[in-house]
C-alpha cells in the first residue's frame, strides 16, 4: 500500500493547534521572512555598488589587493 501522509504520525492536530505551538511557528516565520528580506536587500546592494569601487573602505581595498595581484 502506498499511501502519504499529510504530517508525521506522531503530531495530532490537537497538538498543533495549541497557542503556544502556532506562537512558536508565527514567531519562526517571523525570523525566517527577515532572515531572507536581509539577504535579498543584501545582494541587491552588492549588484547595485560592484561597480564603484570609490565607495569601498580602505579596510576591504587592503583585503582585495593581494588577491588581485595573485589572480
Amino acid at each position: 500500500m502506498n499511501t502519504r501522509r499529510s504530517r508525521p504520525a506522531g503530531v495530532s492536530e490537537d497538538r498543533l493547534s495549541r497557542p503556544r505551538i502556532q506562537q512558536a511557528f508565527r514567531s519562526a516565520r517571523l525570523l525566517v521572512g527577515c532572515y531572507v528580506g536581509l539577504s535579498t536587500l543584501t545582494l541587491l546592494a552588492i549588484i547595485l555598488l560592484r561597480n564603484h569601487p570609490d565607495l569601498v573602505t580602505d579596510a576591504v581595498r587592503a583585503l582585495r589587493s593581494p588577491m588581485s595581484r595573485a589572480g
